[in-house]
């Protein structure tokens, strides 16, 4: 028995430091739990067997054997004194055997140590009997914790006789303990000291954070331990940041550090950075987090990707052409506009340089010019160039830039905008060609002004040869033909000189045919033979207003443009009928409202004869629309409108519809010839100023055969001064307006201020200085 106890003892001692070295992991308190029972199992069959050792020859065995453990073992009589002790504990108290035996336990205690023997000794008698931990003092005085497994020593008849303890040296376990507290609390410490949250995360749990970590989200720390740190994370993120945990867990390779969306006590969003490391947390796997607040760090960014957002969106969407390129030339944004005027899309043009995208002749203009200026100016301004549009044509702009520097001041790159030249370039060459046309049109009525004075020569002495020819006559017949010749040049004479008038025309009423005609017959010279013109009036004429010039420009224009559509080879038909249009003729939204209208139809059609070749056929979208430009300006100044229509690749056909006017027909008021003797009975004198001969001679040789006195003067300083002589002798005054010394017009004023009511009569073909505004004020006698 004693034996069986012994080896129980034995066992328990070994289970007993196996729990407190930590050697069997996770199972130490259901091994120390087992080290009790042995040892106190081992301490009932010590007791009971040591009475019969005690009076029996086998106690030299028993104290031999407890002799031989590692662990100290005492023999406490009745009394608290030690009746014996084995080696391990004299070798634990540096004491020999006989220095410790018949002394009380309390002598190697400290006044606290002994009175906590002392309450064991009490719950001893009191037959309690449980481990308990003291600190003993040495001979050396060196401290040493130990634990106290009492287990009871009963006679025979169960009366206590007296303790077995054993003692066990946790010294080394306590200061182990000791230490890893002190480890722990230095640890609590720094992390509670830290600016960033700290938590330990084990088996899904917080097993250890810091108040920042808790203040982040607005937390007290006791409602963070325990928790599960996933209930914390948006739901939006939850997934990703738990399969991140867990590969670091696994010590799996990724990035230690991330970012998620966090919720607050309050509800509130913010955002944390996180980063995780692996960790062991007392012998099991765990994880180590520092948590970052950066949500105002993200709002800024969001800030920053909104506010560039809206630069990019004001930048791409401005109504400008505008372009950012790097120090290298690349191509680094271009707005919408941009990429519509030249047909690309972004990725067409980004980080491409702006070389390729201006045609040869413009890249010598960036090199020599944009480059240069942009550097030693800082800006350039107006720098026309082309660029090439993505159909291959070039478009014309020009480049204004400014130079855009670093931080430091160092050139990298430049911001431009581009002006878009087509439109002011075009109205350059319709300003050039009103000019040229102003030009010509100045050179007509100097034309027309010389021109018309040869024919009035001509109609003046054909009038009077035909007065003393006699009729019936055939030299009569002849100056006959050249009074209608002469009349026909004075129709060409009207045409080229309301050609040259600058200004609104005096809109009129008048009947269009005969202009029409007339413009068609002119514009027939100009067409090649090989396109047919037709002319047809279709139903009785109305009445239009307008003015001969406007619907002259009119119809030249629109048979022009249709010519230089078909190539040199069709027909063009000319077709003025009246037209009604009722309500439903009318769509909504249209410039036409119901009522009547003269149209003015011009249709082209293409033909060609076998074995004949024609040039291509422009479709109108490809045609300069200067002319139909100019012809939507005459009809609007008309209140008309124009309709241009397609009907296949072979016929167009252009309608325009004027307003018909309704006004009274009154017939022509009809002068009464004068005849000689009526001049005569009117007698008189007129001066006739002209600066050309020929035309005084003439017109005072027709004077003279009514009558008349009239006198001739070329130079109208010379005809002043003849007028001034005797003011009151002058029925009549004729004079020319375009005169090299003086205008007719000052001529008439100077007239007028010597004597005011004189009648006079002021010729002229064409003047740009004569207008109504600008004639003399007087009132003609007679005309």
């Amino acid at each position: 028995m004693a034996l069986g106890g012994v080896l129980a003892l034995a066992l328990g001692i070994l289970a007993m430091w196996l729990a407190w070295t930590g050697r069997v992991g996770g199972h130490g308190k259901a091994l120390a739990v087992l080290s009790f029972v042995l040892v106190a199992a081992a301490g009932s069959l010590i007791a009971s067997s040591i009475h019969g050792l005690l009076a029996t020859s086998g106690l030299r065995r028993f104290l031999r054997l407890a002799d031989s453990l590692k662990e100290g073992v005492a023999l406490v009589s009745g009394d608290r004194r030690l009746a014996w002790v084995n080696r391990a504990f004299c070798e634990f108290l540096h004491l020999e055997r006989e220095q410790i035996i018949g002394r009380s336990p309390a002598d190697f205690l400290d006044e606290g140590n002994r009175a906590a023997l002392a309450e064991q000794f009490v719950r001893r008698d009191a037959g309690e009997f449980i481990g308990y931990e003291l600190e003993i003092t040495r001979h050396d005085g060196d401290r040493r914790t130990v634990h106290i497994t009492p287990s009871p020593l009963l006679s025979s008849r169960g009366k206590l006789e007296g303790t077995v303890a054993i003692f066990s040296d946790i010294t080394a376990s306590k200061n182990a303990a000791r230490a890893l507290e002190e480890s722990e609390t230095r640890y609590r410490q720094l992390v509670d000291s830290a600016n960033e949250g700290v938590a330990v995360v084990q088996e899904g749990r917080f097993v250890l954070a810091n108040r920042k970590l808790a203040s982040l989200g607005g937390y007290e720390l006791d409602e963070l331990m325990e928790r599960d740190p996933l209930e914390l994370v948006h739901p939006v993120d939850r997934g990703r940041v738990e399969a991140h945990h867990r590969s670091r867990v696994r010590g799996e390779a990724g990035h230690d550090v991330h970012e998620f969306r966090a919720l607050a006590k309050n509800g509130d969003v913010i955002w944390l950075r996180h980063s995780v490391v692996r960790i062991e947390w007392h012998g099991k796997p765990a994880t180590l987090n520092l948590y970052a607040d950066v949500t105002r760090d993200r709002l800024h960014e969001q800030a920053l990707a909104k506010r560039e957002r809206r630069s990019r969106a004001l930048y791409e969407d401005t109504p400008a052409m505008l372009l950012s390129a790097d120090s290298s030339g690349a191509i680094l944004g271009v707005s919408n506009l941009f990429l519509d005027k030249l047909g690309y899309v972004r990725s067409d043009v980004l980080k491409r340089s702006l070389r390729e995208i201006l045609v040869t002749e413009s890249q010598t203009v960036l090199d020599a010019t944009i480059g240069p200026e942009l550097l030693r100016h800082g800006r350039c301004a107006n720098v026309a160039c082309r660029m090439k549009k993505k159909d291959g044509t070039s478009l014309p702009v020009r480049i204004s830039a400014v130079l855009d520097r670093d931080a430091g001041g160092e050139p990298q790159g430049m911001l431009a905008v581009l002006e878009d030249t087509t439109e002011p370039e075009e109205l350059e060459r319709q300003l050039r060609r009103a000019q040229r046309l102003e030009a010509l049109g100045t050179l007509a009525g100097g034309i027309a002004h010389d021109f018309n004075n040869i024919l009035f020569a001509i109609l003046g002495y054909a009038d009077m040869a035909v007065e003393e020819t006699p009729e019936g006559s055939r030299c009569r017949n002849d100056l006959e033909e050249i009074r209608r010749a002469a009349a026909r040049a004075t129709d060409l004479v009207e045409q080229i000189v309301s050609f040259a008038r600058r200004g609104q025309q005096e809109l009129r009423p008048l009947e269009p045919g005969p202009v029409v005609k007339e413009s068609l017959r002119l514009l027939r010279a100009t067409l090649p033979t090989s396109v047919a013109l037709n002319f047809s009036i279709n139903g009785a004429e109305r009445r239009v207003l307008a003015s001969p010039a406007a619907l002259q420009q009119l119809v030249t224009g629109l048979c022009a443009t249709l010519n230089q559509r078909l190539g040199g080879q069709g027909t063009i038909d000319v077709v003025l009928e009246p037209r009604t249009l009722s309500e439903s003729d009318v769509a909504a939204g249209s410039a036409l409202t119901p009522g009547s209208y003269v149209a003015i139809s011009v249709r082209s059609s293409r033909h060609t004869m076998c074995g004949e070749s024609a040039g291509p056929l422009r479709p109108l979208a490809s045609m300069s629309e200067s002319s139909f430009e100019s012809c939507e300006s005459v009809v609007r100044e008309l209140g008309g409108v124009l309709v241009v229509s397609e009907a296949c690749d072979v016929v167009c056909s252009v309608d325009v519809l004027l307003h018909v006017c309704h006004t009274t027909n009154e017939p022509p008021v009809s002068l009464p010839r004068m005849t000689g003797d009526d001049a005569s009975a009117q007698g008189g004198r007129v001066i006739v100023v002209d600066d050309e001969a020929p035309l005084v001679s003439m017109l005072c040789s027709m004077l003279r055969s009514l009558g008349l006195n009239a006198t001739g003067f070329t130079d109208p300083r010379a005809a002043l001064d003849a007028f001034a002589q005797d003011p009151n002798s002058v029925s009549l005054v004729v004079t020319d307006q375009t005169m090299p010394q003086m205008t007719g017009a000052q001529f008439a004023e100077r007239v007028l201020a010597i004597r005011p009511g004189t009648p006079l009569i002021l010729c002229s073909g064409y003047s740009e200085s004569l207008t109504p505004r600008r004639s003399p004020r007087s009132e003609p006698r007679a005309t």
